[in-house]
């Protein structure tokens, strides 16, 4: 799982998923938020994030690398992935457990 972060002129940025994958276009969504300054691209394949940009806000990387590292689908809160008030609570309830109960 390809994961970066780093600042660009005193901007924060995160990158996480195969933007390889996220450039080929086919059967792909694109899901956009550019608000306030910030900058996020989600993109879904089969309803399961594959690649996601945030600039300017990158409070939630381990969450997205989870989310992108699980495969689960997504699909359903799309909308809010991209959103400023996406947190934990959004995901599935199997998700939270396992991630809650998961060893290591």
């Amino acid at each position: 799982l390809s994961q970066n972060t780093f600042q660009f002129f005193g901007m924060p940025i995160m990158s996480i998923g195969n933007i390889y994958a996220a450039a080929e276009k086919d059967g792909l969504e694109d899901v956009v938020l550019d608000e306030n300054g910030v900058y996020r691209r989600a993109v879904l394949k089969d309803g399961r994030l594959i690649w996601i940009l945030s600039v300017r806000d990158i409070k939630r990387f381990g969450l997205f690398a989870g989310v992108v590292r699980s495969g689960i689908k997504v699909n359903s809160i799309k909308d809010r992935l991209v959103g400023n008030a996406f947190g934990f609570t959004d995901l599935p309830k199997e998700f939270r457990q396992e991630m809650l109960t998961k060893p290591g």
